[in-house]
């Protein structure tokens, strides 16, 4: 089966390899300065946990920012994504868009007419390639900001690959 990555590992990933202050003013503008300061406090003594640092002293606002473009950036798109909506619904693993759920339809018009009561079978994420459940963008957002103030640092080391000296 396939896995891909979680938000989590994208987002060490795009920080190891990705971030500079060129990244901070594409997606901070006119807040970039104050952004780039916090990051380069951050830092030190090394990029792992300063990419943890530096994630718990953004406000919730511009981690929304961060993690948006990171999510764009892996799905390859150059366009300007969409603005955070915490009405849409994704993927409660992995925070995709790329779901889908059943529903009856007409088979003559082929237009709408309901879903089905829901249940994580009648629902499916592409990136995970499984059922699951849904729930909303901002609530992923949440539960996301949750985890990572709770996690600890060997956790950390688990899932990025790296240790504390790199």
């Amino acid at each position: 089966m396939k896995r891909n990555k979680s938000i989590i590992d994208r987002y060490f990933d795009y920080m190891r390899d990705s971030w500079c202050e060129e990244e901070c003013r594409t997606i901070f503008g006119t807040r970039a300065a104050s952004v780039w300061k916090v990051w380069c406090r951050s830092i030190a003594p090394d990029l792992c946990s300063g990419a943890r640092r530096f994630y718990v002293a953004l406000d919730r606002g511009n981690r929304w920012l961060l993690i948006e473009h990171i999510a764009c950036a892996v799905r390859g798109q150059d366009e300007e994504c969409p603005a955070k909506e915490p009405s849409v619904l994704v993927c409660e693993r992995c925070g995709s868009r790329e779901i889908q759920m059943m529903a009856w339809v007409d088979p003559n018009t082929l237009e709408y007419v309901s879903s089905i009561d829901a249940d994580a079978d009648d629902q499916w994420c592409d990136a995970c390639q499984e059922h699951v459940w849904f729930c909303s963008l901002e609530e992923f957002g949440d539960n996301l900001d949750a985890w990572w103030l709770a996690v600890d640092f060997p956790k950390m080391e688990r899932i990025t690959g790296l240790s504390a000296a790199n």
